[in-house]
This record gives structure tokens, sequence and C-alpha cells, in this order.
């Protein structure tokens, strides 16, 4: 399958497209990352939700839940606000306590580990490129004891934009997180589907 059908049939622009964004930051993609919506975990009225099944609230621990509605609502249109993809999600069973199962959550492609190597940044340069989602685990940069998790939208090179959940804002990993190479610790993959 030629390149520009492929694309055509994950419902994305077929072009590649560079768009400015982050101050004058050029992002190549496969569509406008600005259009990823980019909700924060610890908005009200949702912040203080059990996440899952519990114990925790989406408001501390709804990283992952809150990229996955992002990338949702960016495929599929409709609301997917943090609770709304949390109440989704547990309704249908795919949760293991307060952590989704991610072969379950909608789009879901696939699974790389980088925590014993390097992240393999062309590898993700050309998911983005070509019209997928991905969210990146990462480590606070406080305490790089705790994990988090971001959603990557798009990238000039390897500086990439992400939706990060917890301020529900749009910056660059590298800004926030450091070195991808470094603090990316696996990557979760997504891409346009019709199963909602």
């Amino acid at each position: 399958m030629k390149a520009k059908e492929f694309l055509t049939k994950l419902g994305v622009a077929a072009t590649l497209s560079v768009v400015s964004l982050l101050g004058g930051v050029s992002v190549c993609s496969a569509y406008n990352p600005n259009s990823v919506p980019s909700y924060c975990q610890r908005s009200s009225p949702w912040a203080g939700d059990t996440l899952g099944y519990g114990p925790g609230t989406l408001g501390i621990w709804g990283c992952f839940v809150t990229c996955i509605g992002d990338e949702t609502q960016f495929f599929n249109g409709g609301n997917w606000d943090p609770r709304t993809m949390n109440n989704w999600l547990k309704a249908r069973g795919d949760f293991s306590g307060n952590l989704v199962i991610p072969s379950r959550a909608p789009g879901y492609l696939g699974w790389n580990n980088y925590s014993r190597s390097a992240a393999d940044l062309n590898h993700i340069n050309g998911l983005l490129d070509a019209g997928y989602l991905v969210i990146a685990e990462t480590r606070w940069p406080t305490n790089r004891s705790l994990t988090h998790y971001v959603l990557l939208t798009g990238h000039s090179g390897t500086t990439y934009s992400i939706s990060d959940p917890w301020y529900g804002d749009r910056v660059t990993f590298q800004s926030r997180y450091g070195d991808p190479g470094r603090w990316i610790y696996s990557i979760y993959i997504f891409g346009r589907t019709y199963s909602i």
C-alpha cells in the first residue's frame, strides 16, 4: 500500500505539513499538533474522581487516562475529557485496579520499551510523520523516581511537541523533561479507531 493511501485510510491528512508551534518551533507532522486536545487531569470537576477501580484519583494519577482521552477525541471527535474516558474504560473492564490495560484503549496499536536503552527517536519521528500519536512514559524532572505520561503530538527533528496532562498545556518535551533519548522510557502507539 502506498503511503498516501495508508494515511488516507487512517483518516489524517495525506500530505505532511509544517506548522508553526511553540514560539517559532517548526513541527513536522501529518496533522496540526495544535488540533490535538490537551486536557488537564487536575481540572475540576474530575480531579477528585477515583481512577479506574482505585485507589487514587484522576487528579493525582490520571495522566495516562487523560492522554488516551486526548488521542481518542483527536482521532474520533466527541467529548473525551478525563472523566468521560475514565468512566468509559471502567464500564468496559479496562482497568486492573487503577492501571489502564493499554491494549484495551481506543486506537491502541502497540508498545515499545526503552527502559534498558536509549529511546529510538527515528522510530518515534516516523510514527508521528505517519499520522500516529504517541504516549511517552517519562519521569518527573524534580523526582526521577516518579512515572508520568505525556502525549507526543509532533516534532522538529528530535524536539517534540507534547500535550502534558499534569498542566493541560502544550510545550516541548525537552523544555520540561529533558533529553528524549534519555527520558522516554516507553511509548504507546495510537491511531484512528472506529470501534467507539
